[in-house]
Parts: structure tokens; sequence; C-alpha cells
């Protein structure tokens, strides 16, 4: 004699509410560490971009070149930088160092700081204290990112 089933046991109704909580979790984590990474990667961004404007200010003449501990930047007030200038006499180069990071005072409750963010170049001295950047030869630089650097020539 054959049953003709018209609902769902129990067990079934069970195991269904199981499976779509679990799937829950797991999806809200996902999100969870989707927002995570994209946080990281817009400030990767923003940190590249601030390091790049605050060097050329400096090789265009509108900042001073000078040594300067963690100044709040005029552009973005929530990230902080520091220049360092290092010449090298061996090689008749100065590096300059642009360094910024995130503030964390600024930060909303639960975001922490960024990692710095550091971008340094080296520029040939043609004479005492003066540095140019020969025409038609861009300076060597590289990009240090939480331990990694990318070289950009």
């Amino acid at each position: 004699m054959k049953r003709d089933r018209r609902a769902m046991s129990l067990m079934e109704v069970v195991i269904a509410t199981g499976i779509l909580f679990g799937s829950m979790v797991v999806l809200s984590q996902l999100a969870f560490l989707g927002r995570r990474y994209l946080d990281r990667a817009e400030d990767a961004t923003t940190a590249s971009r601030l390091c790049q404007n605050k060097l050329n200010e400096i090789i265009a003449g509108i900042e001073p070149l000078e040594n300067v501990d963690e100044q709040p930047l005029e552009e973005d007030q929530d990230w902080k930088y520091s220049v360092t200038i290092e010449p090298l006499e061996d090689l008749s180069l100065t590096a300059v160092r642009v360094t910024v990071w995130r503030d964390p005072e600024g930060l909303p409750a639960g975001r922490r700081g960024t990692k710095p963010y550091t971008l340094v170049r080296w520029l040939r001295r043609s004479s005492g204290r003066e540095i140019f950047s020969p025409p038609g030869l861009a300076p060597e630089a590289s990009l240090s990112t939480q331990g990694r650097e990318l070289a950009v020539r």
C-alpha cells in the first residue's frame, strides 16, 4: 500500500533549517572578510597616491627638501607623513624617502591604523645641494609596502 505524503517530516525541516543557518554563517563571514580586504586595498591605493603626490611636490620645489617627522597631510588630515633625506656621497645621489600612514586616532572604533607605506626616489645632484632629474631620464624609484618592494623605472 502506497502512502501519499502531503507535508515534510519534522526531521526534514530541522535538517533544512540547519543547512540554511550554516550557509548564512559562512556567507556573513565571507562578507566580513571581503569588507576588511576592501578597506586594506583602498588604504594601499590611497597611501601610494599620497606618497607619490608628496614626492612630486618636493621634486617640483613646492615643498622644501628637508627632513619632516610625523606631520599631517594637507590633502587628507587622517594621514600623516615623514620625509627623510639621505645623501649618498659615493654615488652623487640623494635618497628622498616619503612614508605615509593612516593615523589610528581619527578612525572609527574597531578600525586600526595602516602599516606605513614608503616611496624612495634617488635623485642625482648636479652641484652641492641642488637636486635635479636629468631630462629624458626618469630617476629610479622603489615602492615598499608591507615589506615588499616594487621597482619603478
